[in-house]
């Protein structure tokens, strides 16, 4: 391995000491676009998390296959409210896409899509195969005007497709500027879950619990000081007569 990344010269030996920083430079580059070259699509060889099994238009079939892929219905109808310049702004700002929920998301569309019409006119009907994973649709929006997006995704079968209707929640274009309003569902084909197009509203919170306020007790009874005893007098010596003159007085 070592021998590989070293610089060899135009006979194929090693080159031991390098004439100028330029010829450093260029073997760094050399050894950098060996080693973290990205995988080419068609080699014979599945290398995540670069390649991935095809879906869409996105993955490498060549290598990797086809994924496991589930179809959804995705029928969205924007209903602008507004003067004309209003709903123009609108259609020209409001965008979707379909993109999965991950670190570093893979958008079903390359692009944000748009609204060409409002109501019926621009109601967007599609038939998309997702593959396995965290979906979420994302809306970014405007605050000129009001308006709703109606619809939602479903699992795709004929009676889904035959139905002109267009169900599911709503996204109040206008509380949504400058982010996106989510909603996420992981496609199986056992669910039969359609994706919400807002988040669901949460209940308020209840209200703090009030702690029962603690009777103060009253302060601690001071004592009277009392005056410093007295220091004692040292005791005064007793003189006693020596003991022949006491017997004399005797």
């Amino acid at each position: 391995m070592i021998e590989s990344l070293a610089p060899l010269d135009e006979n194929g030996d090693i080159i031991e000491f390098f004439v100028s920083s330029g010829d450093i430079y260029e073997w760094i580059a050399d050894v950098i676009s060996h080693a973290w070259a990205d995988p080419e699509c068609g080699n014979g060889v599945c290398q995540p998390p670069m390649e991935y099994p095809s879906f869409g238009d996105h993955g490498c079939l060549t290598d990797c296959g086809e994924a496991n892929t589930t179809a959804y219905l995705i029928n969205l109808e924007p209903r602008f409210v507004g003067d004309a310049a209003e709903v123009a702004e609108l259609l020209a700002t409001v965008t979707y896409n379909l993109c999965t929920d991950d670190l570093v998301p893979l958008c079903w569309w390359a692009e944000e899509q748009k609204f060409e019409k409002n109501y019926a006119e621009g109601r967007v009907s599609e038939v998309l195969d997702l593959p396995d994973a965290v979906w979420v649709l994302r809306y970014t929006g405007t605050t000129a005007g009001t308006g709703l997006v109606v619809g939602g995704i479903r699992l795709y079968s004929e009676e889904s497709e035959a139905a002109t209707s267009v169900e599911g929640g709503e996204v109040d274009a206008a509380s949504s500027s400058d982010s996106s309003t989510t909603s996420s569902t992981a496609p199986s084909t056992s669910s039969s879950t359609s994706f919400p197009t807002a988040p669901p509203v949460l209940p308020p919170l209840p209200p703090p619990l009030l702690l029962p306020l603690l009777r103060l007790l009253p302060p601690p009874l001071l004592l009277p000081l009392l005056p410093p005893l007295p220091t004692p007098l040292p005791p005064s010596p007793l003189h006693l007569p020596p003991p022949q003159q006491a017997r004399n007085q005797t």
